[in-house]
């Protein structure tokens, strides 16, 4: 009379136990039960979910792992909707911003190593990328222009003249020039 049906209930509990472990982070689960009508197409449309979620997860867990291991080019490249789609596309604009301000403090560690002081971080960063290019370019700034000093000071005193000096206020190691 007023008792459920027991394939009800017992589809309702699989759908139960199945939502319970994704809750808790297991997206392995999907409910295997052989169920009817609407209960089966809520267990298809579960399942589903579960396998976009899962999907979604193990592509971002890789391309996470990636990057922690120092390899910038890899991307989240599954197909998605909604808001996966747009975690995917924050993951990965997130991961061109670190690679670029990686590659721009490339190129200037090459322009010094081959003694080009002028190279500077020039590509639009934000945040702490931006703080990081902001203290490097300044530091390059400083480095550049006591390097210019002291090579001015080196020729002068090269073609005789003794009374050269460094100019410029510097700190730390290159203060003690002065």
């Amino acid at each position: 009379s007023g008792i459920l049906p027991s394939f009800f209930v017992g589809g309702v509990w699989f759908v139960y136990e199945t939502v319970a472990a994704m809750r808790h982070g297991d997206f392995t689960q999907r409910i295997h039960a052989d169920l009817k009508g609407e209960l089966n197409d809520l267990k298809s449309n579960i399942n589903l979910s579960f396998d976009r979620l899962a999907e979604a997860m193990g592509d971002i867990v890789n391309v996470a792992t990636a990057l922690k291991d120092g390899d910038m080019s890899r991307r989240v490249s599954g197909s998605y909707e909604g808001q996966l789609e747009m975690l995917k596309q924050a993951f990965n604009e997130s991961t061109d911003s670190i690679g670029t301000a990686f590659s721009e403090v490339g190129a200037v560690m090459v322009a010094l190593r081959e003694g080009d002081f002028s190279k500077r971080m020039d590509t639009e960063l934000k945040g702490e990328l931006s703080q990081l290019q902001e203290n490097a370019n300044h530091s390059l700034g400083s480095l550049e222009t006591a390097m210019t000093d002291i090579v001015r000071v080196a020729t002068e005193q090269e073609s005789g003249d003794l009374r050269g000096r460094v100019d410029g206020d510097y700190s730390g190691q290159l203060g003690v020039l002065k």
